[in-house]
């Protein structure tokens, strides 16, 4: 959030309930901790008022049910953007049980589902989180599509999986780049994963 410090990010979890939301939101803004929800909510939405700021909740489907409900009415109050990152069970939820009508009406963008990323996706992901720092052995279309399989076009088997692993061998042996055997040793032997 450095890069962009107008957001709020907030990651969710199964353990966060509108309480625990509410305190992370006071601790992002500097807010003292306050005694009551309604205080904090009061408190959030006087200082977020017309200001330009987006709050994020990032792992939505996994919170507890009542953890939205502070963010729709700080929402309306505060006139502030709220984005809700979730997997599909999130969206599901939104629009099929009453208790999130109120919150399914205020949704102004329902995305398509991501499934696997395309090979540039993949690409441009490897680079720009390597910095393009890594010894590649190949840099071309095969390489790429390959990488792609590898993956299974899932961004996070690529930047939390792999790439850590990839750069720690990388930094720790010159001599080696990154090929098709480099990341099926990672995949067999870190990632219990057989070759491909």
């Amino acid at each position: 959030m450095r890069q962009h410090p107008t957001t709020l990010l907030i990651v969710g979890h199964e353990q966060m309930s509108a309480n625990t939301l509410l305190a992370d939101l006071c601790r992002l803004l500097a807010l003292p901790k306050l005694p009551s929800a309604s205080r904090q909510i009061d408190t959030i939405i006087r200082t977020l008022h017309m200001g330009d700021r987006i709050i994020i909740l990032d792992e939505a489907d996994k919170c507890k049910p009542n953890a939205l409900d502070p963010l729709r009415t700080i929402s309306d109050r505060a006139h502030v953007g709220i984005v809700l990152i979730g997997n599909t069970k999130l969206t599901d939820r939104l629009q099929a049980e009453e208790r999130y009508e109120l919150i399914a009406s205020r949704v102004c963008f329902w995305p398509t589902p991501t499934g696997q990323l395309d090979i540039d996706d993949i690409k441009t992901l490897f680079q720009s989180l390597t910095q393009r720092a890594l010894p590649m052995a190949a840099d071309d279309a095969n390489w790429w599509n390959w990488l792609h399989q590898r993956v299974e076009g899932n961004a996070r088997l690529l930047c939390e999986n792999l790439l850590p692993h990839l750069v720690s061998v990388c930094s720790r042996d010159h001599s080696k780049k990154v090929d098709r055997t480099l990341v099926n040793s990672i995949f067999k032997q870190v990632l219990n994963k057989p070759a491909i």
